[in-house]
């Protein structure tokens, strides 16, 4: 008879081997949560310290100084003053320009028309207000940017509900535009009386103006400023045109001043990561870290992504990593030449666009355009100076060096410029009198 091994020796093996491999299992599942965790964690704290600091730069406080050419000093923060005096606007929506009116007063403004009984009208009632405005940016001192982005943004302004904060932050910009646009009548209005000199000083208050409500404002204030030059460069040349000669040599220093101290376009851009970023993904971040920015949050109206899938948080986490990519790349391409900037920025904007990712393409901004709204608004800058240092040219025939842009004087010792790349105001002559005047 043959005796057979017991088989509770092979259970025994069977069972330990079965329990090591789950075991395993269970250890390598553990541990991939455990990493998953702790991925997410370095996600999020590297996330929440890039947020925080891009937050930083938004509302990081700027010196905020009058151009040394500016007549005269205005106690008190360029904040504070623009609020108040904002918030003084009076001009309701039945008073305003409509759209047929708001077209003669732009020709009237450029000089091409005589129908401007009713931008004259409007400039009588409201220009004292809308000065009050404009030469805020003649107030020394820190400013943190906090109404132009209520104003440019509809941001809430804090301390206020919701609803009253929308209607202040829209009444705000709406104040705003009035008061540029009668800024506008006002210096035509002086050319028209012969009051140069004046007009002039407008001028400069108004373009000093411009620079000093970017900060805060992101790549939507650099565009509004950028805005803004096109309706201002006719009267103010027609100004400059007939101003005194050291009028003309405190404008030209201004121009210079002016060129050299606008914002930056990367602090513009990470103003707009800033704001987005919290909008986009600041409630998938962990509640200490949301409490932290709740001072800020407060301001915009975040997404809620609370219920999100653990799918939805990974997505939002790809797009939240790629928008920080995309900002990084913005701001290495502004710094290059056009030739390589341009087709880099524009590739910047396709792939964002082209995203499966609808976070990623929802942010997606047309970076080239941007860079040639700048562009366009630093030529009329330069042909702004430009003009001037040809009134006060020799009149013996020599001309000062145009660039690419193309230089004529006629027998009636008329200058011409044409710069076409200088947007829509693409002539700018110099009256036969101007070798006179600026002496």
């Amino acid at each position: 008879m043959t005796l057979q091994a017991p088989k509770t020796g092979i259970y025994r093996t069977a069972l330990f081997l079965v329990l090591s491999a789950l075991a395993t299992a269970i250890a390598v599942v553990v541990l991939y949560a455990l990493k998953q965790g702790l991925d997410a964690t370095v996600r999020d704290d590297r996330h929440y310290v890039r947020l925080k600091k891009s937050i930083e730069i938004a509302h990081q406080e700027v010196d905020h100084r009058p151009l040394a050419d500016q007549r005269g000093t205005i106690d008190g923060g360029f904040d504070d003053l623009l609020e108040s005096r904002l918030d003084r606007h009076a001009i309701g929506p039945n008073e305003w320009l409509n759209d047929q009116e708001r077209e003669e007063c732009q020709l009237w403004s450029r000089g091409q028309s005589e129908a401007g009984a009713r931008c004259e009208a409007l400039e009588q009632a409201h220009g004292a207000w809308a000065q009050s405005i404009i030469e805020t940016s003649r107030a020394a001192g820190k400013s943190d940017g906090r109404v132009a982005r209520q104003a440019y943004l509809y941001e809430f302004v804090p301390g206020k509900g919701a609803g009253e904060g929308a209607r202040l932050s829209l009444a705000r910009s709406r104040a705003l535009h009035h008061a540029m646009w009668l800024t506008v009548f006002r210096v035509r209005r002086l050319v028209i009386r012969g009051d140069f000199e004046t007009a002039l000083d407008v001028c400069i208050d108004a373009l000093a103006f411009r620079r000093a409500v970017i900060p805060g404002t992101g790549l939507v204030g650099q565009m509004l400023a950028v805005g803004r030059l096109p309706s201002l460069m006719p009267p103010c040349v027609a100004a400059a045109d007939r101003a005194p000669g050291q009028a003309k040599k405190r404008w030209l220093s201004a121009l210079d001043e002016l060129a050299a101290t606008l914002p930056s376009i990367a602090r513009s851009i990470r103003e707009d990561e800033a704001r987005d970023e919290l909008k986009a993904f600041a409630s998938t971040l962990p509640a200490a870290y949301q409490t932290a920015l709740a001072p800020y949050l407060s301001q915009v109206v975040p997404h809620d992504f609370k219920d999100a899938t653990t799918s939805q948080r990974d997505e939002l986490s790809q797009a939240w990593a790629a928008r920080i990519e995309q900002v990084e790349r913005a701001i290495a391409l502004f710094g290059k030449v056009p030739a390589v900037r341009d087709p880099g920025l524009q590739r910047l904007t396709g792939d964002a666009k082209a995203s499966n990712n609808r976070l990623i393409s929802g942010l997606a901004w047309d970076w080239a355009q941007t860079a040639a709204m700048l562009e366009r608004d630093a030529n009329r800058m330069a042909a702004l100076r430009l003009v001037t240092d040809l009134d006060m040219a020799p009149c013996d025939g020599t001309l000062p060096d145009a660039g690419r842009w193309r230089l004529t004087r006629d027998d009636q010792h008329r200058i011409t410029l044409d710069a076409p790349d200088a947007g829509a105001f693409e002539i700018l002559t110099v009256s036969p009198d101007a070798c006179a005047s600026a002496r």
